[in-house]
């Protein structure tokens, strides 16, 4: 997978090329963000500043490219471990689990 801006994830900002294998097939395909976004938008920066985006993520409150770009590639992140029978399922359960608030209460556990 590479994107056309050049990086080796999906992109909000390009389309993504994508290459599918399984045991018995190989497939080529394109993926593109329901809305193009700037880079600009999901830069980090110290680990304060990510960790203050992880949690806005875990609390269903990131913005709508940080839900676009994490949802993109943990879609394809399902469909590589077979959990989903296609990247567009993996992509709305990501984007499903980040506006429910479900990711807050799992973290919260994971820390006591």
């Amino acid at each position: 997978m590479y994107s056309d801006d050049g990086l080796d994830e999906a992109s909000i900002a390009a389309p993504t090329s994508v290459l599918e294998m399984t045991p018995t097939d190989t497939k080529r395909y394109r993926i593109e963000p329901r809305t193009m976004y700037t880079i600009e938008e999901i830069r980090g920066g110290d680990p304060e500043h990510n960790a203050e985006i992880m949690k806005q993520l875990a609390d269903g409150k990131g913005s709508a490219a940080l839900i676009e770009v994490v949802a993109m590639n943990a879609g394809l992140a399902l469909l590589a471990a077979d959990a989903v029978s296609s990247y567009e399922e993996g992509k709305l359960q990501a984007e499903q689990l980040l506006r429910s608030h479900k990711l807050s209460d799992i973290l919260n556990k994971m820390q006591q």
